[in-house]
């Protein structure tokens, strides 16, 4: 799921925030990330009786750009030490 899901199936931040009993600021902070955490999409599926779906490939695909291209396994430089 995206961040914009939860404003379609809940209608407003705030109506989500006391939906899913969660501090409006951490929608906030999805909403200026860009992404919701694999677990919290979890839990929202859950909530929402999977109306809403945690999409794990998504989450992938986020956590493994974090990686710059150099570090990525298989890289040359994986493993060298920088004595």
């Amino acid at each position: 799921m995206v961040v914009k899901d939860i404003l379609n199936f809940f209608g407003t931040w705030a109506e989500a925030a006391r939906e899913l009993r969660m501090g409006h600021n951490t929608l906030q902070t999805w909403k200026r990330k860009g992404f919701i955490p694999i677990r919290s999409q979890h839990r929202i599926e859950r909530f929402t009786d999977g109306a809403l779906k945690a999409d794990v490939d998504h989450d992938f695909q986020l956590f493994d750009g974090l990686f710059r291209d150099d570090c990525k396994p298989g890289s040359a430089h994986q493993g060298k030490n920088k004595d």
